[in-house]
């Protein structure tokens, strides 16, 4: 039996042979394999294929609880890099390869149903999206017809598992940009080696294209940690993926004539490395590098066992080649679909009926567009319609370009409740109203330097939504849709390290700090007028930090640990079991908490510490959200925290936790000036965030413990933009939101409310 006859799947008469004396599950099996193969046809792969689309789809729309799925990209990859190379090497052997010919058929193999899909994505932005999203839909459709969207997205902040990829419909296409990086430049590889020696196959051929594998794999390890996007998305970070299915083209004529039995311990092996994948890896695993091994090893596993019982009786199976057959088209519509849907319906709940619906709209565009366009049965109408599809595509990318998103569309809306904010009251299990710990003054200073009444305040906030003196600073960008403040990021600069400025107020080394370290304002002073310590929601002190700075030439310098809690205060043992808990970061975690703890104990001179953190979620108690008084591990961190910093002679301002929305504003904003949304209305005003609630009530009775008097003060918004207990300021003056997100991350706008309070707490301290 020829090498080739080995590879086909048994025939119903074949199969009837062999299986006397077999069991029932194993004659059943064979009954649904697929005899149809045409020659030299490896029919195995289709089913391989379809592993790979069935792991990002459960990835994806969020069943049976495959959090490690997006790994079925790697199983694509390797299939790539061993059909290329299989391909291209048989016409090299035989002089029959022309690069030209090649370029051409994988051209109109992948391109125009790519095309295809991203014009239709565009297209649903126009009706569906906001300027912003639609413009961000548009930047990233241009770049996936030039073939670089990885590239585009390796430079977004955030990464593959960013919240923030839900609002991207095609961010899919990276692995498509990837692919055909590439197909440009491998064939061009084989080329050169076929040409210097000859038979290809020679062991310095191998020993080359494993070197390239292995420089490409330490590169993903070692820039996984520091540049994580980059690993992720670039072709140099990659290629071992690719190169790990040319070296399965390498062995794979020897080890097909195998005995069966190892060829069957291989497969197994193989398919539950994927599967382990699939199963155990999760967003928080840093990827690629060493945990990619298991997906793509178990498919080059999996195609060197293509006369394995399960590649013959599971692979080979009618339904799974047929996924195989239908994958590319799946790939190219699942993640529109779901961006949309869950974008209209606000809901992460239609993972199985767009499963369904992914499988029937890829059948449909294989059969009626996929396929007509790679056979070019009609060469002359063929080039036709892919010109009018070409010309589609650049129009919907030239006119959203150039006007911004098709900002045009947007209808007129108007907020749906009005409403006045009167004080605070039982904000948490009986939390007073106001209770900040602060003495409240009966005058105000505002930005100007002018004394402004705390009732004056209080009514300008009651027209807009934040006191009119706010507004002042925002003249230059008033009337810039509000939409654009969500995607707005304030960065501190970094510490200026001439004529070792530092060295004048903290004993620590420079070189030690100068990775961590922030400051906000002119270096001028040798000396910060403050010292923050907080994760991401000091993002929101940043708008009124630069105006404080601005109008008093002063500046600040601190630590924004994003996703950190830097637990300073607690033992070693205790710093340890939080930093192994945080699979992401932990590395940044450890360096931000080194840094703030040396902030706290080596400055020379003594100053106010602002803590400006996710209270709600801290790490000393998981679960506040269902307590019903502030619990007794979360006061003891806190006291245990201000207490290690009162000790070194400091001051303390707690900045309390926003009474954040429990859903976006910003998104209800966005979606209700589009055509599919119209003028669908937004609250002004929203219930709070019971976890943010109950911290600030803890918060308000710790500064009012008498060793803390005059000592530690509480920065308390709930007494700004809440009304009464369960209704808070989320829509202010101009419709503009001032939260960018459920969690509590404010705008730049809701950070502008900030700046007289938190004056004042520095004045007091001052």
């Amino acid at each position: 039996m020829s090498a080739d006859e080995m590879l086909l799947p048994a025939t119903p008469t074949t199969a009837s042979k062999a299986s006397r004396g077999r069991g029932i599950v194993v004659r059943t099996l064979e009954y649904f394999v697929d005899s149809d193969v045409p020659p030299h046809w490896l029919p195995h792969l289709d089913g391989l294929r379809a592993i790979a689309l069935l792991g990002v789809l459960l990835y994806h729309f969020e069943l049976l609880a495959c959090l490690g799925g997006f790994t079925g990209v790697d199983v694509f990859l390797v299939l790539s890099g061993f059909l290329m190379t299989r391909n291209i090497m048989k016409k090299i052997a035989t002089d029959s390869f022309v690069l030209s010919e090649f370029y051409k058929g994988r051209f109109w193999r992948l391109y125009p149903s790519s095309l295809f899909t991203t014009t239709l994505t565009m297209m649903l932005a126009y009706f569906i999206f906001s300027p912003t999203l639609a413009y961000d839909t548009v930047r990233s459709g241009f770049s996936s017809m030039l073939l670089s969207s990885n590239i585009l997205f390796s430079t977004e902040v955030g990464g593959y598992f960013d919240k923030s990829v839900i609002l991207k419909p095609l961010l899919h296409t990276w692995s498509l940009s990837l692919e055909e990086q590439y197909y440009l430049f491998w064939p061009l590889f084989l080329i050169v080696t076929a040409s210097l020696q000859k038979p290809v196959l020679e062991p310095w051929f191998v020993v080359i294209v494993a070197g390239l594998s292995l420089i490409s794999f330490v590169l993903a390890c070692v820039l996984v940690y520091p540049m994580a996007t980059f690993s992720w998305y670039m072709l140099p970070t990659r290629i071992y993926e690719f190169t790990i299915g040319c070296l399965v083209h390498v062995f794979f004529p020897r080890m097909t004539s195998w005995p069966r039995m190892l060829q069957n311990s291989l497969c197994s092996l193989g398919l539950l490395g994927i599967l382990w994948s699939y199963f155990f890896l999760d967003d928080n695993t840093r990827f690629p590098g060493w945990a990619s091994i298991p997906s793509t090893v178990g498919a080059a596993l999996i195609i060197l066992s293509p006369n394995s019982h399960i590649s013959r009786l599971f692979l080979c199976n009618k339904a799974l080649r047929w996924l195989g057959k239908i994958s590319y088209a799946a790939y190219l519509v699942h993640w529109p679909l779901w961006v949309y849907c869950c974008y209209i319906t606000d809901s992460r709940a239609h993972g199985v009926w767009l499963f369904g619906l992914t499988l029937v709209l890829a059948y449909a565009q294989l059969h009626l567009f996929e396929t007509p366009m790679r056979e070019a049965k009609q060469p002359k109408l063929r080039m036709i319609a892919f010109i009018a599809l070409a010309c589609s595509a650049v129009f919907l990318v030239t006119s959203g370009l150039y006007s911004n998103g098709w900002s045009f569309r947007l209808v007129s809306p108007n907020l749906a409740h009005g409403g006045s904010i009167g004080k605070a009251t039982d904000l948490s299990a009986g939390a007073p109203a106001h209770s900040s710990g602060v003495e409240q003054d009966t005058k105000r200073t505002g930005l100007n330097g002018a004394a402004v009444s705390t009732e004056s305040v209080v009514a300008q906030v009651d027209r807009h939504g934040l006191p009119e003196e706010l507004c002042s600073a925002f003249e230059s960008v008033k009337d810039f849709p509000s939409s654009l403040f969500h995607h707005t990021r304030y960065q501190g600069n970094p510490l200026l390290l001439e004529n070792g400025g530092i060295s004048e107020w903290i004993s620590t080394p420079p070189e030690q700090l100068a990775s961590t370290l922030v400051t906000i304002g002119s270096f001028k002073d040798r000396r910060p007028t403050a010292i923050f310590l907080g994760d991401s929601f000091m993002g929101n002190l940043i708008p009124s930090f630069n105006i404080l700075a601005r109008d008093r030439d002063v500046y600040f310098a601190g630590v924004i640990a994003s996703g950190c809690f830097t637990l300073f205060s607690e033992s070693e043992d205790r710093q340890e079991i939080y930093m192994s808990s945080k699979k992401n970061g932990r590395e940044d975690c450890m360096a931000w908490t080194r840094t703030a703890q040396r902030l706290v104990e080596d400055l020379k001179f003594k100053t106010t510490f602002l803590l400006v953190y996710r209270w709600g979620s801290s790490p000393y108690h998981h679960s506040l959200k269902h307590a019903k008084n502030g619990t007794d591990a979360f006061q003891e961190g806190l006291t245990s925290m201000v207490s290690y910093i009162l000790d070194q002679g400091h001051k303390v301002v707690l900045v309390g936790a926003p009474p954040n929305p429990t859903k976006n504003p910003q998104e209800c904003l966005d979606r209700r000036g589009t055509l599919a949304f119209g003028s669908e209305p937004c609250d002004s005003w929203a219930s709070p965030d019971l976890a943010a609630a109950r911290a600030n009530f803890v918060m308000s009775e710790l500064v009012q413990a008498p060793q803390f008097k005059d000592r530690v003060s509480l920065l308390n918004m709930f007494s700004l933009l809440c009304r009464r207990k369960n209704e808070c300021r989320q829509i202010g003056l101009r419709d503009r939101a001032l939260y960018r997100d459920n969690v509590g991350h404010m705008t730049i706008y809701g950070g502008l409310a900030y700046t007289n309070p938190l004056g004042d707490s520095l004045l007091r301290f001052s």
